[in-house]
């Protein structure tokens, strides 16, 4: 019966090792990936919802465009 060669048998496990501890910080990118994902879309939609609010309201119109806009879209001339 062959045996394991000891010093293949010490690479392997370390090798193993070696592994295990790549995996476990490509686990926890992963995580921290995800979470990042997550705030930067919660951030992004909050803003979104804050610029969709300044559209709603009357003084918006006023505050986004120029005067001569906002009279051209009101039917008047800017003097």
């Amino acid at each position: 019966m062959l045996g394991v060669i000891p010093a293949f048998a010490s690479s392997t496990s370390s090798a193993n090792v070696v592994d295990q501890q790549k995996a476990c910080r490509l686990s926890k990118l992963r995580e921290e990936h995800a979470s990042l994902s997550s705030l930067a879309r919660m951030l992004i939609f909050d803003r979104l919802d804050a610029l969709y609010e300044q559209t709603e309201s009357p003084s918006a119109v006023k505050a986004t465009f120029p005067d001569a806009a906002v009279a051209c879209v009101n039917g008047g001339t800017v003097a």
